[in-house]
């Protein structure tokens, strides 16, 4: 149902969509609200049972989700890299990534999660104990062959309190 609903949620306003902030100063775009809105009502329809906790709801209305009782909760971030998103066909490949980001909490664990990528048709998707998937191909259990002391790491400092980003060698001016 991911990859069906960003086909006709995400892709057809890549490029070409308007721009809001959030309080907190992200970014959020219809597509967000249009890709939760389809997510939220096609899990409820087939996992009645469940809470449905997205990133563009309420904080009431996260906080209802959390506090439901339900068997599970779902937790969607229904276009995750919206900035990326936003900036479209201007951005260099290396930044045109966003995705889908799901995941079923139950018990207070992890159990599933899925992460779809739709300019790419990569669907990622892991079960508890049962291993992890790209496109229906397991993936190995081997480890990287690159040490994590030459990886490249992005940090979006607006989020960051000022305190902390000054402790990373950032001023404590607002980021854009």
């Amino acid at each position: 149902c991911i990859r069906n609903a960003a086909a006709e949620e995400l892709l057809p306003r890549f490029n070409a969509v308007d721009i809001a902030l959030k309080a907190d100063g992200s970014i959020v775009t219809e597509a967000d609200h249009a890709m939760q809105n389809r997510l939220l009502a096609e899990l409820g329809r087939q996992f009645p049972g469940f809470a449905l906790l997205g990133e563009e709801m309420s904080e009431t209305g996260q906080l209802a989700a959390l506090q439901s009782g339900a068997t599970g909760v779902w937790v969607l971030d229904p276009l995750d890299g919206t900035s990326n998103f936003a900036i479209g066909v201007l951005a260099p490949l290396q930044f045109l990534v966003f995705a889908v980001s799901l995941a079923l909490v139950e018990q207070g664990r992890v159990s599933l999660g899925v992460v779809y990528d739709p300019i790419r048709d990569e669907c990622f998707h892991a079960l508890r104990g049962a291993g992890a998937w790209l496109n229906d191909e397991p993936l190995g259990k081997r480890c990287p062959l690159t040490p994590l002391r030459r990886g490249i790491a992005m940090v979006d400092y607006k989020r960051l309190p000022g305190d902390l980003a000054r402790r990373s060698g950032v001023s404590g001016q607002r980021l854009p």
